[in-house]
């Protein structure tokens, strides 16, 4: 690996470029969001559920008609079918989950003055900030399931059914999806220490490359030690961490010069690296430093 001098803030080769894959503006969001959360699509029709396998996020804005918007974000295309997958809330929806589904996570969008639903099945990592999620949802739109009319004993019925065909629906892809949503997070500074940059910087091979990408006046070193333990070095890992754990992981492992695959996890991304540059270093020629 290599650290280049940009901007006042260290950062790995092609790291901004990657970066700026995660950085372009979603199309068809019809303002300013309000709440939103990664989410799948449950489609009904009225008698069949079908689970929809994209990735997906479910966005709450404020548009610029004044109007507030519920709409699905397919997180493949970062695009909204504004068509098919935008709903207007006038203070008469809220959304709660469905107890019936015990293999996955489930959760409705219910009017109150009307039968509309729209189902989604959550795709967030950490299911504890589910609850917090739908609160912030119900208290945007001013709407909560107290809000909702009794059903008849033949509407229960109804209903009752349905959840229970979402549940069977949910337990075909709750295996698939459980590993991805309870994927334990690793930190690049868990793995990047300050004990092992420092160790690092008494490598005199690494330490003289690093000290080519400081500012002239800081090429020693005192400015070494300075640069690794600075705050910005932290702050450019959990940048690199939370892209490593988007839906672009293996677009930015093919960018650093290793298979897309190597994006599948951060073990896996350190350990190409790590190969990588045993191998003696770029595809250009270049032999950046072994930090592994």
């Amino acid at each position: 690996w290599r650290w280049l001098k940009q901007g006042g803030k260290l950062c790995t080769p092609r790291f901004a470029t990657a970066m700026s894959l995660f950085q372009s503006a979603p199309e068809g969001v019809a303002g300013t969001p309000i709440v939103e959360f990664r989410a799948g699509r449950l489609n009904w029709d009225g008698r069949l559920v079908t689970a929809d396998k994209k990735k997906g996020k479910v966005i709450l804005c404020q548009g610029e008609d004044e109007l507030m918007h519920l709409q699905w974000l397919n997180r493949e295309t970062n695009k909204v079918d504004t068509k098919s997958h935008d709903w207007i809330i006038v203070n008469n929806a809220y959304i709660e989950k469905i107890p019936e589904c015990k293999t996955g996570r489930a959760y409705v969008v219910r009017y109150t003055d009307c039968d509309k639903r729209v189902l989604f099945w959550m795709q967030e990592p950490d299911e504890s900030q589910d609850e917090e999620l739908v609160a912030k949802f119900n208290s945007a739109t001013g709407c909560s399931p107290s809000d909702r009319p009794a059903a008849s004993s033949s509407e229960g019925t109804g209903n009752k059914a349905n959840t229970e065909m979402i549940a069977n629906i949910m337990s075909q892809f709750a295996q698939q999806y459980t590993g991805a949503q309870n994927r334990v997070v690793v930190q690049l500074s868990e793995v990047m220490t300050s004990e092992e940059l420092n160790a690092l910087v008494e490598d005199e091979a690494a330490a003289k490359e690093l000290m080519e990408h400081l500012p002239a006046g800081q090429q020693d070193m005192a400015g070494l030690r300075a640069a690794v333990n600075c705050p910005q070095v932290r702050g450019c890992m959990g940048k690199l961490t939370q892209a490593m754990y988007s839906e672009q992981a293996q677009v930015l492992a093919s960018s650093m010069g290793v298979d897309a695959s190597a994006g599948e996890s951060m073990e896996k991304l350190c350990k190409a690296l790590e190969d990588k540059h045993k191998e003696g270093g770029n595809a250009d020629g270049s032999g950046d430093v072994n930090m592994g």
